[in-house]
């Protein structure tokens, strides 16, 4: 009697067991659900390849145009058409919204995908990027209108579908030597304050935070690229993180500034650099370390080199567009019909030429990487 009800109360403990196991393997799974984290590589994450546009320049004609490149993502830049009013009451724009929603409907028709970049807020002096010295990194003020700005601008949005693929929260965030933790130029506050602002209203949307540059008291620039070791990523489980590429600027941007003469071909040696595809490599290996240190989506968000420059700057491309497809990345080539500097239609060692050709061999080599893409999910 005493062997029966000990083997019963040993069965009943072992029921108990079981079903306590279950009931927390239960509990962890629904937990994975909720709990935030980074989006990882091992999701399904299809590559984007694409381009930025210029909103205030862009037209439906131009949106088809693109789409037929095989682009299948498309970063729009308010940089000429600015989101928001940059003086007192500092209100959002209705004309930028006015077409910010004519080019989802031209985008959802041309099945392409939309990156949302403001590129320019109040606080900022320049409408291209954000400079150390801005207004934006003395005052907190100016974080509670970019916060501000995101909170409308997700709830507004947030029932617009697929089209918009991700937010670029702030474009190129260059930051002042005299940046301290939890001040006003802490940019990895400034983004956390902006991810939960667009959380209360959007829970699913894509979000790109960019890396920090920085300029030194001594005068040197620290790139954005090298700026990834100090970026510290919030806890959410939708964030692609966007590098910008230029490097090395002399190349990339001889004749754009006058103070960059047309003197550099690829591959060349440039203050004691060798620049090959190699010292490219070696000098986007931050972004492969983030990478692999967070496990999240990476997405070059600009790339480029002066259109004129010739077969050596489009084999300056091609070796970028090279690492990138190594490494799984998402890319949008600075800029399809946005600026003659950069126009990829246009002809590639002519400066003063600004025809259109239907095939330049910039465009020709673009378009076999664009042919790699799968439709967007729209």
């Amino acid at each position: 009697m005493k062997l029966h009800s000990f083997s019963n109360q040993a069965k009943l403990i072992n029921s108990f067991c079981s079903m306590r196991g279950f009931l927390l393997l239960v509990l962890a799974v629904m937990a994975s659900f909720f709990t935030p984290g980074y989006a990882t590589a091992n999701e399904t994450f299809p590559i984007y390849r694409g381009f930025n546009v210029d909103a205030n320049k862009v037209s439906q004609q131009d949106i088809n145009d693109l789409a037929a490149t095989g682009a299948n993502i498309v970063r729009i830049t308010f940089n000429n058409l600015p989101m928001m009013d940059k003086t007192p009451p500092y209100a959002i724009s209705p004309a930028a919204m006015e077409k910010l929603d004519r080019i989802l409907d031209w985008c959802v028709a041309a099945k392409i995908r939309v990156i949302v970049d403001p590129h320019t807020f109040p606080g900022t002096n320049l409408n291209v990027t954000t400079m150390p010295d801005d207004p934006l990194w003395r005052d907190f003020a100016f974080h509670a209108r970019i916060v501000s700005f995101w909170s409308e601008l997700s709830r507004r949005y947030k029932d617009r579908g697929q089209v918009i693929f991700a937010y670029d929260l702030l474009n190129e965030p260059n930051l002042p030597d005299s940046a301290k933790k939890g001040g006003p130029a802490d940019w990895n506050l400034l983004a956390s304050k902006i991810v939960a602002a667009i959380r209360v209203n959007d829970k699913t949307r894509y979000l790109v935070i960019e890396p920090m540059g920085k300029k030194l008291v001594s005068g040197i620039w620290v790139n954005n690229i090298d700026g990834l070791d100090s970026l510290e990523l919030p806890q959410d489980s939708r964030l692609v993180v966007s590098p910008h590429m230029y490097l090395p600027l002399k190349f990339s941007h001889q004749g754009v500034f006058s103070y960059f003469n047309k003197a550099y071909s690829y591959p060349s040696k440039i203050d004691g650099v060798t620049w090959n595809k190699a010292a490219l490599r070696k000098a986007l290996e931050p972004v492969v370390r983030f990478q692999k240190r967070y496990d999240v989506p990476i997405l070059v968000g600009e790339f480029s080199a002066a259109r004129w420059i010739g077969d050596s700057g489009n084999q300056y491309l091609r070796d970028l567009i090279d690492i990138f497809e190594e490494n799984g990345w998402s890319w949008t080539y600075h800029a399809f019909r946005a600026a003659g500097v950069w126009d990829a239609e246009m002809s590639n060692v002519n400066e003063k030429d600004q025809v259109r050709y239907k095939d330049t061999p910039r465009m020709k080599m673009l378009k076999g990487y664009l042919s790699r893409n799968k439709p967007a999910p729209l």
